[in-house]
């Protein structure tokens, strides 16, 4: 009983914490008005092929509800990562470690206060389409688009969706926070999942390849939704329910029971050591002998002489070329752009060489534009968390108190880091390139072209990523709280 009673408090506390921020407000509102005005816009509503329907049709429902998984992933990343991040960040994960409780059982419980909290979370959706009438009577949605209330739509959706998402890919959230000790390695997870969906959604299902393996590999289960209601009459999109399809139960089981096993098997095996000590940098030959100092030095040494005026120029220079060595140091950096060349590699090769009309020539000016609806979706959300990751990496107990005492501006800090977050969205937009340039080299010499691909990419994707960086630099430039500054920055990704 004593273990149960840690569990509950434990789950509690971590969703009053989670609640007692600006995060949840934020969220709801924002998500809500741009949900409002998604569904006043009659040409986003016949992309989701819902014509002549009410806006708060269950075909609708379904597809919102699973499309949410776009932007939610990345906030659930976040809630989920400071299950384990929130002691260390406050330097207490010390004294709460070492309390004599069950280590599992107390990171058991705030996982389940995590999912509680990105289940709230995502049911800001269905709160909007619950405000529909409320929105048709106001005069903001045009006449006779307003129909009943979906509850059933709404429960069966939040039961279905919702609720397994969040604990499937909370348990790999919480692997990952456990294992990285950072908001980089939920991150890292998030990205992966959604490249995923995008996979399955666009290579699988757009390139005919197997209908069933693109929904089981769906984290989202967009892609089932989609290939239900799109078969669904007018009548059937307004009162229609989906149907649990064999594929459908695999996708669910798939991506919620395995990863509750792998949690399971982490927190079996996880030590308090692991969470407290800190990794020892590697430290290379020739780096230790630079920093020891050579016999006679001391002697040797020439005078100082007066100190030189400062340049800050240069200091924001040198401060954005940190943050971009940084950025690019990290394993997890790495390996997001390796996984997405090697799929980007791969999705070409599918919908060219393999696709079920081909096989077809994959030219540039054939992959190009696929990669661009493949990638471009993952590229904003990418953005919005790996830039807000370089900004806030600043925020540690003491080094803001050192870097106020320094004589630099704030201005030659804040634009270091502004030209950091700007080359690693440009390096980000440009990650197609390299997959464009190897499928055209080894299935089409003849149509290789080293400045196209380049062009097409730098100047077509990179000006609105740059505008979102941007934003999510201005976000969190204004928000103090860290987490509010993220669902800022994804939802501006996501709007």
């Amino acid at each position: 009983m004593k273990v149960l009673r840690l569990v509950a408090a434990e789950a509690w506390q971590e969703l009053r914490a989670g609640c007692r921020g600006p995060l949840v407000p934020v969220v709801f509102v924002g998500l809500v008005a741009y949900m409002l005005l998604m569904l006043s816009n009659a040409e986003i509503v016949r992309s989701f092929g819902a014509t002549g329907v009410p806006r708060n049709s269950p075909q609708l429902v379904y597809m919102v509800m699973t499309a949410q998984a776009f932007w939610v992933l990345f906030i659930w990343a976040w809630v989920f990562g400071q299950a384990v991040l929130r002691d260390r960040t406050a330097r207490l994960h010390e004294l709460v470690l070492s309390a004599p409780v069950s280590l599992p059982a107390l990171l058991l419980g705030r996982y389940l206060g995590a999912a509680a909290l990105g289940c709230l979370l995502a049911s800001s959706t269905a709160l909007a389409f619950l405000l529909v009438p409320l929105a048709y009577a106001l005069g903001l949605l045009p006449p006779d688009t307003a129909g009943p209330a979906p509850y059933l739509a709404l429960g069966h959706s939040l039961l279905v969706f919702t609720v397994p998402s969040a604990l499937g890919s909370g348990a790999l959230f919480l692997c990952a926070a456990i294992r990285a000790r950072s908001m980089a390695g939920p991150f890292v997870v998030a990205a992966g999942m959604l490249l995923f969906s995008m996979v399955s959604m666009v290579v699988l299902r757009g390139g005919d390849v197997n209908p069933a393996v693109a929904t089981m590999l769906d984290p989202s289960a967009q892609a089932e939704v989609e290939e239900q209601t799109d078969r669904w009459t007018p009548l059937e999109k307004r009162t229609g329910v989906l149907d649990m399809t064999p594929p459908l139960a695999a996708n669910r089981v798939i991506w919620t029971l395995p990863p509750l096993l792998l949690l399971g098997v982490v927190l079996r095996r996880l030590d308090r050591e692991r969470l407290v000590l800190e990794r020892a940098p590697a430290v290379s030959q020739p780096d230790r002998a630079a920093t020891e100092p050579a016999a006679g030095s001391v002697h040797s040494a020439a005078a100082l002489g007066p100190p030189a005026r400062p340049s800050w120029v240069r200091a924001a220079w040198n401060e954005a070329v940190w943050h971009l060595a940084l950025s690019c140091r990290g394993w997890g950096f790495r390996l997001t752009l390796g996984v997405v060349v090697l799929i980007n590699v791969g999705s070409s090769f599918v919908n060219t060489v393999l696709h079920a009309d081909g096989p077809l020539v994959p030219r540039p000016d054939l992959i190009q534009p696929l990669l661009g609806q493949m990638y471009y979706v993952t590229v904003v959300v990418l953005v919005a968390a790996v830039v807000g990751i370089l900004v806030r990496r600043d925020d540690r107990p003491g080094y803001g108190e050192i870097a106020d005492a320094a004589p630099a501006p704030l201005a030659s800090r804040v634009a270091g880091r502004a030209l950091a977050a700007a080359a690693v969205t440009v390096i980000l937009a440009l990650v197609p390139v390299v997959a464009v340039w190897t499928v055209s080299a080894l299935a089409a010499p003849d149509a290789f072209s080293l400045l196209d691909p380049l062009l097409f990419f730098g100047v077509v994707a990179s000006p609105s990523l740059l505008e979102l960086c941007a934003l999510v630099v201005l976000a969190h430039a204004l928000l103090r709280h860290a987490g509010t500054a993220y669902a800022v920055g994804i939802l501006c990704g996501f709007v």
